[in-house]
């Protein structure tokens, strides 16, 4: 049994490594492939404490359009929700593909979290047509939802957090195949003094 998540901290966790925001290059890009006038549909999975999804969800805003964004801790699911709550937002509870177990241990933290293992990527692509997503998952899964996306979708746009680190095999593919993807930006944002990469790729 997962004890609960303390949520007050939250707000200073902001700026951790990793994070995307509208001050931030990657949030930048969010925000602007979200405006576009074909983007209605966006995906994000790894909500986290929502910086990114309002990114997205201020873009979708000016253009009428909408986010689905998946987090499996629900502590975060539950503070995104609040925080988006004026934004054209869906925060959906679960992973993106089922799991029989969880590590108690996620991100190397001193904390446990109260998780769900239920996959709902399946179902969201099934009801909706995309047309946009960021991946910023662990690099335990970002390849596998990358490659799922890739054949089951029409997605046209799509950014992904630490590639570098999460999804190497991807990116390389990516770089070596300019049949299918072409890359558009490829970046990075000074984190407490790291660089941390991101890459946006259209489909031709």
């Amino acid at each position: 049994m997962y004890k609960k998540l303390n949520v007050d901290h939250i707000k200073n966790r902001l700026n951790i490594k990793g994070d995307v925001n509208l001050s931030t290059n990657a949030g930048k890009a969010l925000y602007s492939i979200a405006k576009l006038p074909e983007v209605t549909k966006f995906l994000e999975l790894g909500t986290q404490f929502g910086t990114s999804a309002e990114c997205i969800g201020v873009g979708l805003k000016e253009s009428s359009g909408h986010l689905d964004t998946v987090e499996f801790i629900k502590e975060r699911n539950k503070y995104a929700s609040e925080m988006l709550k004026d934004l054209p937002v869906t925060c959906h509870l679960g992973k993106s593909f089922s799991e029989k177990a969880v590590d108690g241990q996620y991100y190397g933290g001193t904390e446990t979290k109260t998780m769900t293992q239920e996959g709902v990527l399946e179902k969201l692509v099934e009801e909706n047509d995309y047309q946009a997503a960021f991946l910023d998952t662990c690099s335990a899964t970002q390849s596998k939802e990358f490659n799922y996306l890739e054949k089951n979708t029409n997605i046209k746009y799509i950014l992904m957090h630490e590639p570098n680190i999460k999804c190497k095999d991807v990116l390389n593919r990516l770089n070596n195949n300019n049949n299918v993807w072409r890359l558009l930006e490829d970046g990075y944002d000074n984190i407490n003094n790291h660089k941390v990469y991101y890459t946006l790729y259209e489909r031709i």
